[in-house]
């Protein structure tokens, strides 16, 4: 055991002393993680600011639009008027996400029509974009089919056999192009310093 000792602390102050095996054996193993860990520091998204435009401006749609803020993800910020301005504020980063519902919604819903939800983002954010599509998904399936139900059964129409009814509302997905800050911008440039000052010693 003496052998094993004294061979421990001899290799362990070569280590200390060389800067080379230092920044591989110490520095290295603690700097890795923490790039990657950086970027999922948030693990969860509560209260994601997400603006709306709503071109169908019914009482349904503003039904559709108070259920999507009361869920813990998202919240409502204010009402988008017109295409460019979903453009510029999610370009400067006003908002994360946009909702856009069409025009023909109530219309659509209440006769059994299936209908479309748009959900705009820039598609680096995929971690905004995780928290919030799912549940907006789940809820704008939700209501569509209790409103599009409620509306056959009052026309005396049979429910279950109208194939629309399963998903009257589709949630669409629309990505920007993002030229500015990702997720790779803030990982990629430390980790290749990294990598680069470690290939160099």
């Amino acid at each position: 055991f003496k052998n094993i000792y004294e061979v421990y602390i001899r290799e362990l102050l070569k280590i200390i002393k060389d800067i080379n095996l230092i920044s591989i054996f110490i520095i290295a193993p603690i700097t890795y993680p923490l790039l990657y860990g950086a970027v999922y520091m948030n693990k969860v998204e509560v209260d994601v600011p997400i603006a709306y435009q709503d071109d169908d401006n019914s009482s349904l749609s503003r039904d559709l639009l108070r259920s999507i803020d009361a869920h813990q993800n998202m919240k409502l910020a204010y009402r988008i008027y017109d295409d460019s301005q979903v453009e510029h504020d999610l370009m400067y980063e006003k908002v994360k996400a946009v909702v856009k519902i069409p025009k023909d919604f109530s219309y659509d819903i209440k006769r059994g029509k299936r209908t479309n939800v748009n959900l705009i983002a820039p598609a680096g954010r995929l971690l905004v974009i995780g928290d919030i599509g799912t549940p907006l998904s789940a809820i704008v399936s939700t209501y569509g089919a209790k409103i599009s139900a409620s509306h056959l059964a009052k026309r005396g129409m049979p429910v279950f056999e109208n194939k629309a009814i399963l998903q009257p509302i589709k949630t669409d997905y629309q990505y920007m192009h993002n030229p500015y800050l990702t997720y790779g911008d803030l990982v990629l440039p430390g980790l290749m310093a990294v990598i680069i000052s470690q290939l160099l010693i």
